[in-house]
């Protein structure tokens, strides 16, 4: 049997990312069920050539020419999403590498840069790496699924890191 339609048109633009773009710290893929969303968290390094600004424009030409058929480029909520027939490949850009403290995103057909304003998804991987608690556990699957988690966090890297928080305070102790 053949690969998911969905699964492998998100594969696809992964390899345009890992062929275009060389100068990114790390993609992951953010953890859910869903077989038709699949969103990914890229982590950028840190350019002496180019400016955050100059790497999210270069990420935006990168989406918009990887589009196909009736897909459409959607940059709401702080991310880029690509949607086609019954599907969602959402990417969330953060800078830089671990200790990333911006995100970057177009808005209103303006490239921008904010500060994210929580820890960022490299250090949410760490934390559950260090306690031992697997990306793909119920809590935090079943909550990245979530209808009220994702209407109160649209962009997917801000609802993992609040739920990453909230897992934190109710089952790891720190002493």
């Amino acid at each position: 049997m053949g690969q998911n339609p969905s699964k492998q048109r998100a594969n696809e633009i992964n390899q345009i990312i890992l062929n275009h773009q060389k100068c990114f710290y790390r993609l992951r893929r953010l953890p859910t069920e869903s077989g038709s969303v699949f969103p990914y968290v890229i982590t950028l390094k840190k350019l002496r050539d180019r400016t955050l600004e100059e790497q999210i424009e270069e990420y935006y030409t990168m989406f918009t020419s990887a589009l196909i058929g009736d897909e459409v480029l959607l940059t709401d909520n702080r991310c880029f999403s690509i949607k086609g027939d019954g599907y969602s490949v959402i990417y969330c850009i953060e800078a830089y590498r671990r200790s990333a403290d911006k995100i970057g995103y177009v808005e209103n057909g303006k490239v921008s840069t904010s500060l994210i304003r929580r820890m960022s998804c490299e250090r949410a991987f760490q934390f559950l790496r260090k306690h031992r608690v697997d990306k793909y556990d119920s809590f935090i699957v079943n909550h990245m699924n979530s209808e009220q988690y994702k209407i109160k966090y649209p962009n997917p890297a801000d609802r993992f890191i609040a739920i990453v928080n909230e897992y934190k305070h109710l089952y790891i102790t720190i002493k």
